[in-house]
């Protein structure tokens, strides 16, 4: 501690001494010094009134402290550091570092590049000061997002048509444009319609678009009824090629590889499928109506029981007839072209059907009474068909089949009925002829006997006969024809099993 002391050398007072505590004041005894014992009743008065003014003097100080630091933290409280965002000598605001502004470059560069559907990069360069901003009012960065996006020259807020998710045209009129779409569905409306509207998702939206897409309400109403192109599959058909499927379809070379690689060569298979580039509406328009039509409704058939006719035999005694109801159903249309119906709305009665009454036997058919269906004749082999043939040096019709076997073997009956002709016949040479009813007849010719006679019954599968080569025949073989109302027909498409 240094020690002040007046003009006759006696220690007056000590120097201020500082702690922890702060500053403080101090005072001392006053001490005799070496020149005596001497009391100086002047130095006595004066010590007071000193302490007293040393003692302001500091207090001066520390209240002079304590305002600054009370200054420097209201400051400290109520302005925070900042940058200020300068661009093309504009100031748009405070923000707390720098990274808050280039987020929202980033921001509004995806966005940009989205619309644009491309990379985009925004030309700005941003300049910062530092200073203060009074409580905390920073600019958010989203606020920088509408500046941002105005830099943007190729994208503009319009209302965009959006067509399955695509942006197909746009307009600062968002009534006209309402009203084209609301025109395509009015053309397929008319008294009978329930509902109408768009096959696709369509929407009218205002949001940012590329200024490419702005057109006019007439060019907007063009695009909206005109063809896109839409990838399908396409199956090749016989005699198609490359060349001639994208011909058809309007494709280049390229749009059809690009789908197809494989078929570089040019190769096709039929049947085979391949990628198309196929012209279809860009809207189409689904609609549902009430349609009214006549239904026929069938008529049951109802059987009696008649004993005088044998089992197997039927016959129409009273003719069913159709009745007829009127119906109103829901039908589904895209563009005009009827789909599918869904559901009945109502139903009327016009006319009940008349039911069908048919007469079945009950009586036990005779055994020589025709089944209605011819079995094979003989056993052997085809050795001629039926048709024009050439045989003993010329053309000719031949009017049934020859089925060849061994002399002697067994020809049999292919149905039940009357034995018409049983006797020698010109190049039939021994023939029978048996008549199964309803035109029907069977001819058995070139037999080497004859085991029937003219009137009587025989049933299906009896022997009738043995095989021969008699009247023109060339060898052993059974000449079998049918005819129908005395015209050949073809006994192969008659017979009901093949040869053994």
């Amino acid at each position: 501690m240094n020690e002040l002391v007046n003009g006759d050398g006696r220690g007056l007072l000590t120097a201020p001494s500082r702690t922890k505590g702060g500053l403080f004041v101090q005072t001392e005894a006053l001490t005799e010094r070496s020149s005596g014992t001497e009391s100086g009743s002047k130095g006595v008065v004066d010590r007071p009134a000193q302490v007293l003014s040393r003692f302001h003097a500091n207090r001066l100080l520390i209240l002079a402290a304590l305002s600054l630091c009370a200054v420097l933290y209201l400051f400290s409280q109520l302005y925070f550091p900042a940058y200020a965002v300068v661009v093309n000598g504009k100031n748009l605001g405070m923000v707390r570092n720098r990274a808050d502004f280039q987020q929202a470059v980033k921001r509004v560069e995806t966005k940009a590049s989205q619309v644009l559907g491309c990379e985009y990069t925004l030309q700005v360069h941003p300049n910062y000061k530092f200073g203060y901003t009074f409580g905390a009012q920073y600019v958010p960065s989203s606020v920088f997002d509408g500046y941002l996006t105005q830099q943007v020259g190729e994208m503009a807020p319009l209302y965009a048509v959006i067509v399955n998710g695509a942006v197909v045209a746009a307009s600062q009129e968002k009534d006209a444009v309402n009203q084209v779409l609301a025109q395509m569905l009015s053309t397929y409306w008319d008294e009978n319609t329930l509902s109408a509207s768009f096959v696709q998702r369509v929407s009218v939206r205002y949001q940012y678009v590329p200024t490419e897409k702005e057109r006019d309400i007439t060019a907007i109403k063009t695009i909206l009824s005109g063809n896109t192109r839409e990838e399908t599959v396409y199956s090749v058909t016989s005699g198609d090629t490359v060349d001639s499927i994208i011909k058809v379809y309007h494709m280049t070379k390229s749009e059809f590889l690009s789908r197809n690689p494989g078929l570089a060569n040019g190769a096709l298979k039929e049947g085979q499928s391949v990628r198309i580039l196929k012209n279809v509406p860009l809207l189409s328009v689904r609609t549902t109506k009430t349609v009214s039509h006549i239904r026929p409704i069938s008529y049951a058939v109802q059987t009696i029981q008649n004993p005088s006719m044998y089992r197997g035999d039927q016959k129409v005694v009273t003719a069913g007839k159709n009745g007829s109801m009127q119906v109103m159903e829901e039908q589904a249309y895209i563009n005009g072209t009827a789909t599918s119906r869904t559901a009945v709305f109502s139903s009327k009665m016009l006319a009940d059907p008349v039911a069908q009454i048919v007469a079945v036997g009950t009586a036990a058919r005779p055994l020589t009474e025709p089944t209605g269906v011819f079995q094979w004749p003989a056993a052997g082999r085809i050795t001629s068909p039926f048709g024009y043939r050439h045989i003993f040096g010329s053309v000719s019709f031949h009017s049934g089949v020859d089925i060849a076997n061994s002399p002697g073997t067994a020809i049999k009956a292919s149905d039940g009925g009357t034995v018409s002709f049983a006797g020698r016949k010109g190049s039939y040479g021994n023939l029978v002829i048996i008549r199964h009813g309803n035109g029907r007849e069977t001819y058995y010719g070139h037999c080497s006997s004859i085991l029937v006679k003219q009137g009587d019954r025989v049933y299906q599968g009896q022997m009738i006969a043995k095989m021969g080569s008699t009247g023109r025949s060339t060898g052993s073989h059974l000449h079998f024809e049918v005819r129908m109302n005395q015209v050949a027909v073809d006994p192969l498409a008659h017979l009901n099993q093949a040869a053994s």
